[in-house]
């Protein structure tokens, strides 16, 4: 009989713990956003690229069913025809297409390059390489697989930095799934999410085990108006992870992070003929 009541006052016991385990787990998920804003600034930028270096990437679905080694091909020949990638921080590009329609007639094409970047984007395929020229009048020329792309940067606030972690996460978490929503709403806009890129799924020999940027050139008197991060200026290999957006108007959302925040950049895919326009000297 005591035997009994010993084996039932350890099962009660048992219940009663794993209960409490429960409440407090259940606990600390509804009240982590609170939490996680109460902690130290370096912690929680810490804690943001451990929740990116453990998600897989996401090619762009556009590009999806193409030959990488066409889009490679397709970049070397548009890098070319600006004299690229010999072209360097202080040189200047002719015939820079307007950023907007509204600002032909007004519109400086004559534009020296501020800091030249060279992002390695490891794909489910082969790495992606990414051309990243900031001009003068803080806009910045964008090469990537068969686009070229003139963008500036769009200061984010806090809630909006959050917002694009937590969409690429939901993102990259329901891809392949049934449950799967590449759709988010952000300035104003509704956007389809093309891509996501950071960890290197398949490392191949001479790899790095993370995606990076790194910037090969630059001005340093003007490095401190750079739209660039300053945290990526000093030449070295910084991991990468970004998310690839368009919306209905055709707008580019390419966003990125390094160092410990996001940077977001918007901009329009230029037409072969104004490719063409342009030449480095």
């Amino acid at each position: 009989m005591n035997e009994g009541i010993s084996i039932m006052s350890r099962l009660l016991g048992f219940l009663q713990a794993t209960a409490l385990v429960v409440v407090i787990a259940v606990g600390v998920y509804i009240l982590w956003p609170l939490i996680f804003q109460r902690l130290p600034e370096k912690l929680r930028a810490k804690l943001k690229k451990m929740e990116l270096q453990s998600m897989p990437v996401v090619n762009e679905r556009d590009e999806e069913a193409a030959d990488p080694r066409d889009f490679q091909q397709e970049m070397r020949d548009r890098l070319k025809s600006l004299h690229l990638p010999s072209v360097s921080a202080g040189q200047r590009i002719l015939g820079v297409p307007a950023f907007s329609p509204e600002q032909e007639g007004v519109w400086e094409r004559d534009r020296r390059v501020i800091v030249a970047a060279t992002i390695t984007a490891y794909t489910i395929r082969d790495p992606d390489i990414v051309q990243l020229l900031e001009l003068e009048g803080q806009y910045m020329l964008i090469v990537s697989g068969t686009k070229t792309i003139i963008a500036t940067k769009l200061d984010l606030t806090e809630f909006q930095n959050d917002l694009l972690q937590k969409e690429r996460k939901s993102m990259v978490d329901t891809f392949n799934t049934s449950d799967n929503d590449n759709h988010m709403h952000f300035e104003g806009s509704d956007w389809v999410i093309r891509g996501a890129y950071g960890q290197n799924m398949r490392p191949k020999r001479g790899e790095r085990a993370c995606s990076s940027i790194q910037v090969v050139s630059k001005l340093d008197a003007e490095v401190g108006s750079s739209i660039l991060p300053h945290s990526i200026m000093d030449g070295r290999l910084h991991d990468y992870f970004d998310m690839r957006a368009v919306n209905d108007e055709g707008t580019i959302l390419f966003a990125f992070h390094v160092g410990e925040q996001w940077f977001c950049y918007m901009g329009r895919v230029l037409s072969p003929e104004d490719v063409a326009a342009m030449k480095g000297v």
